[in-house]
């Protein structure tokens, strides 16, 4: 076994993050601004290992595409002898197969917000030609408190490039897969990833906290649905969500969502339905109240300070431009915090990670 290098490129080696048979992950910094990152690298000095190495490249190559804020970014790419590696931004936090495993139970909003950023990262791949092709909670990464980064596009499909997988040859995780995928037709498109985020919507619903309080019921036909997916006939899930899920998991391409700007206009409507059915609920930690903030709050010396409506619905989609679904708990959270608008403003700048995101929502609100 090779050891462990202590210099890739300019970055230098501190730990290792993951190893498998294609390459390794590590944990590197790069001394000259003192930031961590993260080397992924692809092993290509064997010729069984040439098809992996390809892979690596493109997966570079598409993920330069993709600039968005549940997207892992890359940094930099290269070759040291033997070595090709790839440079991203560090995500000090686990992927959401692990996340899931300490988190028993989800409440609803949260579950609707894991998926929005989902969506919102598939759509901006999609719209750059890409098809990821191996979504599931692995190849997801859990930025605290709940912002999710998409990555592992080392299958992903471009469509200005000839498919390197051979018609008839299965590629991805069967668990998420489409059928047009598991069984290796060349339907492949946004569609197929639409198949595999409504599967994962479909594991997040299994931890569902309180499902009753939801008029929650079994997803119905299910032994139509395809088998190797692994649905649970118990599984209860919101009466709200109950078509949405069924329409995104047909196995029929022609009569499934066909791309994510379908899957986000029928969202609308299903959390429009859910806002009418808990209205008259009392306020819980499992309500949807954090994706419907009104914009009141009560401070700390038990005054009410009220952002003007129209400001606020303003504030908000220049947020969610910004920084995609987490604008609604990042507001929430400011405004609680917050007497007047340039703290808001000033509270909600501080929860911004990225400076030019931080400066550009200042200059626009504060007074």
């Amino acid at each position: 076994m090779s050891s462990t290098p202590t210099k890739i490129g300019k970055y230098e080696i501190l730990d290792t993050i993951g190893s498998g048979a294609m390459g390794t992950v590590y944990l590197g910094v790069d001394r000259n601004i003192n930031r961590q990152v993260a080397i992924k690298t692809a092993h290509n000095n064997t010729e069984y290992l040439q098809d992996a190495a390809e892979r690596f490249v493109q997966e570079a190559r598409l993920l330069a595409r993709c600039n968005h804020p549940n997207i892992v970014t890359i940094l930099d790419f290269g070759q040291q002898q033997n070595l090709a590696y790839m440079v991203m931004e560090y995500i000090d936090g686990p992927n959401l197969q692990q996340w899931l495993k300490q988190n028993k139970k989800l409440p609803l909003k949260l579950i609707i917000n894991l998926f929005v950023q989902l969506l919102k990262a598939l759509h901006t791949a999609h719209t750059n030609g890409i098809i990821h092709r191996d979504l599931k909670p692995e190849n997801i990464l859990v930025k605290t408190p709940h912002s999710l980064k998409l990555t592992d596009f080392g299958i992903a499909r471009g469509n200005d490039q000839s498919n390197m997988t051979q018609l008839g040859i299965t590629m991805g995780t069967p668990k998420y897969m489409a059928p047009e995928q598991m069984f290796g037709t060349d339907e492949i498109g946004p569609h197929t990833d639409v198949y595999a985020l409504f599967v994962l919507l479909y594991h997040l619903l299994a931890k569902l906290r309180n499902p009753t309080n939801y008029d929650a019921m079994p997803l119905a036909q299910i032994d139509q649905l395809a088998k190797h997916n692994q649905f649970n006939p118990e599984l209860l899930v919101p009466k709200a969500l109950h078509d949405f899920l069924y329409k995104g998991l047909n196995p029929g391409v022609a009569d499934r969502y066909p791309n994510m700007a379908a899957v986000g206009k029928a969202l609308k409507a299903v959390i429009a339905t859910l806002k009418n059915t808990l209205k008259d609920q009392p306020q819980t930690a499992d309500s949807t109240s954090g994706i419907f903030t009104t914009g009141t709050v009560i401070t700390q010396n038990e005054m009410v300070w009220h952002v003007e409506d129209d400001v606020f619905a303003e504030m908000r989609a220049d947020l969610a431009d910004l920084i995609g679904p987490m604008a609604d708990f990042i507001l929430t959270s400011a405004l609680k915090n917050s007497q007047s608008h340039d703290q808001l403003v000033m509270n909600v700048a501080a929860q911004l990670d990225h400076p030019g995101n931080k400066e550009a929502f200042i200059d626009r609100w504060r007074k």
